[in-house]
């Protein structure tokens, strides 16, 4: 079976639970629904149905987080802040212990990048750094980097660029660039 054939078999048996279920309590039902339906690039209906689990559980992030992703998706930018700045506020709510940092550095760094795709360079850079705060990593240092040099922030930008290639030897190439330009 194909990856959409799979889909299509997985939406239909979620539609046919989703008919039996008629007060529709099960969110996560919907919330499936809503991931099946983006990976069949039915992005209107997967929001539809994210917005449904969403009415029965408020402080169902994951809904959120994939909402910004789709809006993302679909250059609906402005609507991918919303969903990802929803999100964060209730992972910050619910989180006890550090048990959603991972969550929370997602959704910062994927506000990170919608804000970069706006032209909101000053505040990719803010919100890379909150997700570099929360989990460092390779990409979100780069893709700071890219926001800082935008900006004109070249020292800052080659800082990132070279924490990018500590924290991960596969970009060691971008070393070579940079090493040849006599950047550094």
């Amino acid at each position: 079976m194909t990856r959409a054939g799979a889909n299509e078999s997985a939406f239909r048996l979620i539609t046919d639970y989703l008919k039996i279920d008629q007060n529709k309590k099960f969110y996560p039902a919907l919330y499936t629904r809503g991931i099946i339906l983006k990976n069949l690039g039915n992005y209107e209906s997967a929001i539809v149905s994210l917005d449904e689990s969403i009415k029965l559980n408020p402080d169902f992030y994951e809904a959120r987080i994939l909402q910004c992703n789709i809006f993302l998706s679909l250059n609906k930018y402005e609507k991918a802040i919303s969903a990802c700045d929803q999100g964060i506020e209730i992972i910050e709510k619910l989180q006890k212990g550090g048990s959603l940092k991972v969550k929370v550095f997602k959704v910062w760094h994927q506000k990170a990048e919608t804000l970069y795709r706006m032209g909101r360079n000053k505040e990719a850079i803010e919100a890379y750094s909150i997700a570099i705060n929360l989990l460092p990593n390779p990409h979100s240092y780069l893709n700071r980097g890219v926001a800082r040099e935008a900006l004109g922030d070249y020292k800052g930008a080659i800082e990132d660029y070279s924490q990018t290639i500590q924290l991960n030897p596969k970009y060691l190439p971008f070393a070579d660039f940079l090493n040849a330009n006599d950047i550094h």
